[in-house]
């Protein structure tokens, strides 16, 4: 392939790209995680919010500190809060890019880009003002840039001064971003001290770059302790389908795509038989390297969350995304067919067939789940906080002299929109269940004047114990159903 025509074709990729992440990016309502990103970002002082992560949160600091800077310094409407996702959702096409031409050829490159650009995880998480679109771009540049440094002490040459810094930066900036960013690094560290364990000089220029990138952690360490010992409630145990489940979540949630990525890895087996493994100037085999970064992490994580507390997310994993991509890629080129330059087109056309009418993308942005394996499977979704807001304030006029309670993890969620659309109103009271009715007991008491309740459902479910006990309590006017939330208008009696 020409240099001219492979730089149009990713000029084109990322045209594509761009427009898909940009498009609508304001539209749908945040959901509960991305109010929360809002939330802790709009502390008045980095102290403060930096107080707020380490005795609440469950993430290392680097994306709430890049938050903080977007919020007081550029906007926090929905647009600009998630615009630093949509900016490494565009560069992550461009890394993978760079990579897959690193790991095989140029055409491998063009394709994983493509790929990237159009399926439904990388664009969702582009478009999500939480850390993993950050967290999939970094995985990428760490993994480029400690690739090319292997292979040069691996060939007994010295690698490139910027080579090692630029490494050194980004497995910083992972580390500080994500905790199974951590896990990546460390993964990368041993994978080289046992590749370089023959080789004293080289197994100690290696070992003494990961020393730096330790001896960086540091300060952070025992907050970090404390955050993963605190661990979370909200993640289930895995099962054995969690594999299964992975690939679906890389892949639209698709059993047709699936089907597909199938039978293309079969004809690779079969390949792969006949020739054997790619390896062309590497430390291993490019096919088992991706294999082994596609399936290492989710073992690790999953064996963890088996034998003590549960921590498999799929998000998370985006660490490992790349590998899957590059590895259907690879799989797409080596297929021999009369027109087998078509192929990789065609499958670029199937995923966005699948994206505008089968996820419905830009139509159905609030969505809890789909059928995958003939099983529920959870996605993450927008939740209609906003439309919460908005039908409280179209009926406050109605119904004066009301008490507006959030059920919520924070009232400022709903704060964020009651101001967002113009609503002079706040939150009076935050329950977050039946352990809360104390606060509702006295409300004729607290609010003399008070002749209705409304409560505002975001993201937590609705406890069946407390709904039994409110309407007894007071009398049901309207319910207004939402996804991921709801709306209830109560008299006081």
């Amino acid at each position: 392939m020409k240099k001219r025509d492979e730089i149009l074709i990713l000029l084109l990729i990322l045209c594509l790209g761009s427009f898909l992440r940009f498009y609508n990016l304001g539209g749908p309502s945040c959901f509960n995680d991305e109010l929360e990103t809002l939330r802790i970002a709009s502390y008045p002082s980095v102290n403060e919010m930096m107080n707020e992560i380490i005795n609440t949160d469950v993430h290392p600091p680097a994306y709430q500190l890049l938050m903080y800077f977007v919020v007081h310094h550029i906007g926090k409407s929905e647009f600009w809060i998630r615009f630093p996702s949509v900016i490494f959702g565009i560069l992550s096409i461009l890394m993978i890019y760079i990579l897959g031409k690193y790991i095989y050829s140029a055409k491998e490159g063009l394709i994983s880009a493509a790929i990237c650009s159009v399926l439904w995880a990388p664009l969702y998480f582009s478009q999500e003002a939480r850390v993993y679109s950050m967290l999939f771009f970094f995985s990428m540049i760490t993994t480029f840039y400690w690739l090319k440094i292997l292979n040069s002490f691996g060939e007994n040459s010295k690698p490139k001064t910027y080579w090692i810094v630029l490494y050194i930066l980004s497995a910083i900036c992972i580390v500080y971003m994500q905790y199974l960013g951590l896990l990546l690094i460390i993964l990368q560290g041993i994978s080289s001290l046992i590749v370089l364990i023959k080789s004293r000089k080289s197994f100690l220029n290696m070992l003494m770059i990961f020393v730096i990138i330790a001896i960086s952690y540091l300060p952070w360490l025992p907050y970090a302790i404390k955050q993963i010992s605190i661990g979370v409630e909200w993640i289930d145990r895995a099962n054995i389908l969690a594999f299964g489940y992975f690939l679906a979540f890389l892949f639209n949630q698709s059993i047709w795509i699936l089907t597909l990525i199938v039978l293309l890895l079969i004809l690779c087996i079969l390949n792969m038989m006949k020739f054997g493994f790619y390896k062309n100037k590497f430390f291993i085999s490019q096919d088992l390297f991706l294999i082994l970064w596609l399936l290492l992490p989710i073992t690790i994580i999953f064996i963890k969350s088996v034998i003590s507390q549960p921590v498999l997310t799929y998000y998370s994993l985006l660490i490992s995304a790349p590998a899957a991509y590059i590895l259907v890629a690879r799989l797409l080129s080596i297929i021999k067919f009369k027109y087998q330059s078509f192929i990789p087109v065609v499958f670029i056309i199937i995923l966005l067939i699948d994206l505008f009418y089968e996820v419905n993308y830009y139509e159905k942005p609030y969505r809890n789940q789909v059928e995958v394996f003939g099983k529920s499977f959870k996605i993450r979704s927008k939740q209609m906080f906003r439309e919460a807001a908005q039908y409280t304030q179209s009926f406050d006029s109605k119904y004066p002299n009301s008490v507006i309670v959030s059920y919520a993890w924070f009232p400022d969620y709903f704060d964020y929109y009651f101001d967002r659309i113009n609503f002079e109103r706040k939150v009076d009271i935050n329950i977050q269940g039946v352990k809360d009715t104390l606060k509702l007991k006295n409300i004729t008491q607290d609010y003399p004047d008070a002749e209705y309740l409304w409560i505002l459902r975001g993201h937590i479910s609705y406890d069946s114990s407390f709904d039994k006990w409110i309407k007894h309590q007071f009398k049901l006017i309207h319910y207004e159903p939402m996804l991921g939330a709801d709306v209830w208008l109560y008299k006081i009696k």
